[in-house]
């Protein structure tokens, strides 16, 4: 099991991040929150290691993800690492 949970969500309203915290909760490891709602916080490149789960949510409008985000997702690397992928759906 990993060590670490890493949550990586867009939440304009805080609900993402509720949805994303619950599903972490369970897991019962040490948490790192990557809240990318803030564009200054978009502006680095992530990388998650083998050993570590990353949940990542984001807002789902008309079936799509937001299309600033697109850019940003498409930086964000991992080493064979787990992923959960959240998509929430209005409130």
């Amino acid at each position: 099991m990993s060590k670490q949970v890493n949550l990586l969500y867009f939440s304009a309203t805080d609900r993402t991040a509720q949805v994303v915290k619950a599903v972490a909760d369970g897991m019962n490891r040490e948490i790192k929150e990557y809240n990318i709602t803030l564009p200054k916080n978009r502006e680095y490149d992530i990388n998650f290691k083998k050993d570590e789960v990353v949940i990542i949510g984001v807002p789902v409008y008309g079936g799509r993800i937001p299309k600033f985000l697109e850019g940003f997702l498409d930086r964000v690397k991992g080493n064979n690492t787990a992923a959960i992928l959240v998509a929430v759906y209005g409130n």
